[in-house]
């Protein structure tokens, strides 16, 4: 299973999660360890695309921590729905949504592999990566 952020604007206005620029990083990711898009779950912590409306553009904003808590019970659903021994957060925010607190992820690629006992993650393998438009490594 893999967490993103929030949708981007493409994701928002398509209702289905990374089929924007990141979710061709991820196809890309994908298609070379050759798994098929349909064989993972992708989801993000956030359901709706913050933004500051510019003209005709849709410029991205953080979701904050009242954002984050009130898609809680979406994100802490598919977890027992889809039942994933490993959970790739992607990003500082969905990897923080998924711990119950805020984390700050500095490396340009972070690769830190964590058994979790928080109670949402209930023993499930924790994987962070920055988030798809900043990393092209995936494990």
């Amino acid at each position: 299973m893999r967490v993103g952020e929030q949708p981007g604007d493409q994701e928002d206005r398509e209702g289905r999660p990374f089929v924007g620029p990141a979710g061709r990083i991820l196809d890309d990711a994908l298609q070379e360890l050759k798994l098929e898009r349909r064989s993972i779950y992708v989801t993000n912590a956030v359901k709706h695309f913050k933004h500051e409306q510019r003209g005709k553009r849709r410029i991205y904003k953080h979701p904050n921590r009242s954002e984050l808590e009130q898609c809680r019970w979406w994100l802490d659903r598919e977890l027992v729905l889809i039942n994933p021994k490993l959970v790739i957060a992607l990003g500082a925010v969905a990897a923080g949504a998924l711990m119950g607190r805020t984390l700050s992820l500095h490396h340009k690629i972070l690769n830190i592999f964590a058994f979790c006992t928080h109670r949402r993650l209930r023993g499930r393998t924790l994987n962070t990566h920055n988030h798809a438009p900043r990393c092209r490594c995936w494990p």
